[in-house]
C-alpha cells in the first residue's frame, strides 16, 4: 500500500532500483559554478563590463525590477496558490488549523512541504 507521500519520499531518497542517484556535494557545487554565468545581476551589461564606475545591484534589487510588471491577475493566481498550499499542509498536518504556513520565519522543514505539495498536484 503506498501512503500520499510515497512518491516525494522516493524522489528525495532515491534507492537501489531508481536508475539515478544523488549527485555528490562536489557535482552539485560545479552545476552552481556552471548556473552562475546564466544569472545577470549587475547593472552593467556584457559589453560595458570595463566600466567599474557603475555599482552592481542586489539580488533584492533586480528582483523588484522585474516584479513591476506583476498584474493584479497574477497576484490573485499567487494568492490562490498560495492558500492551496497552506491548506495542503493542514490536511497533511505539517501545520495547525490557524497557523500561517507563509510567514517571515518559515519552518525549517518549508521546501519540502511545498515540493510534497507540487508533487501531489
Amino acid at each position: 500500500m503506498m501512503t500520499p507521500l510515497t512518491g516525494v519520499y522516493r524522489a528525495l531518497n532515491p534507492g537501489p532500483e531508481d536508475a539515478w542517484s544523488r549527485p555528490g556535494p562536489f557535482e552539485i557545487d560545479d552545476d552552481i559554478e556552471g548556473e552562475d554565468g546564466s544569472l545577470e545581476l549587475s547593472t552593467m551589461s556584457k559589453d560595458k563590463a570595463d566600466q567599474s564606475d557603475q555599482p552592481e545591484r542586489s539580488l533584492k534589487d533586480v528582483i523588484q525590477e522585474a516584479s513591476k510588471g506583476v498584474s493584479e491577475s497574477t497576484d490573485a493566481s499567487y494568492k490562490r496558490l498560495m492558500a492551496n498550499c497552506e491548506a495542503f499542509a493542514i490536511k497533511q498536518g505539517f501545520i495547525k488549523k490557524g497557523e500561517s504556513f507563509f510567514s517571515a520565519s518559515p519552518h525549517q522543514e518549508t521546501p519540502m512541504w511545498i515540493a510534497a505539495w507540487i508533487l501531489d498536484a
